[in-house]
């Protein structure tokens, strides 16, 4: 039923959230994507340098199936 009305009490009645959520939120601009790009790359640069100075392996890099586990962390 509410997919195939264009009703506005329809909408609020099956998800009153959206109309906050579309007051609260924008399209994300240029400078806010080359922050996001720059952040991407100083997190790759900051994993690199922990895992070649201390041994540390990042989350997604721990392979638990054979029990590895970060240096000082008990996972």
């Amino acid at each position: 039923m509410v997919g195939r009305y264009e009703n506005l009490m329809v909408t609020l009645l099956s998800n009153p959230s959206m109309p906050w959520k579309k007051l609260t939120t924008r399209e994300v601009d240029e400078s806010q994507t080359e922050v996001i790009i720059i952040m991407i790359k100083v997190t790759s640069i900051w994993k690199a340098f922990l895992k070649g100075n201390f041994g540390y392996l990042a989350a997604d890099e721990i392979d638990t199936d054979k029990g590895a586990s970060v240096p000082g962390m008990n996972v």
